[in-house]
């Protein structure tokens, strides 16, 4: 497995070398970027090599749990009721009759 950085410094035709080694056909007519993409999504995964990314998800994750679960608890606590107007509202025909009585 190479990493980015080691992918980086090869050439196209060593990167399509080295895709061959992993069963992967590459299109040199693309940029090296694309390239070394591909590369990095089907080489397998050195799992000493991401455990600090994956230990960062994780935690991450267990964030968002952690404010779903606040965001449960007060959804059960606060019962948002809306205040009912002691004043009915009034029609816009009334207005309009109240404004021509005045003028």
């Amino acid at each position: 497995m190479k990493t980015k950085e080691e992918l980086e410094t090869m050439s196209k035709r060593e990167l399509e070398a080295y895709g061959r080694t992993l069963d992967l056909e590459l299109d040199r007519r693309l940029n090296k970027n694309s390239l070394i993409d591909q590369l990095l999504d089907v080489q397998p995964i050195d799992a000493n090599q991401n455990v600090p990314e994956i230990i960062e998800v994780v935690e991450d994750v267990e964030e968002v749990v952690e404010i779903i679960e606040v965001v449960e608890d007060v959804e059960e606590v606060v019962e948002i009721e809306v205040p009912v107007s002691p004043v009915a509202p009034v029609s816009d025909s009334l207005r309009r009759k109240r404004w021509c009585a005045m003028n």
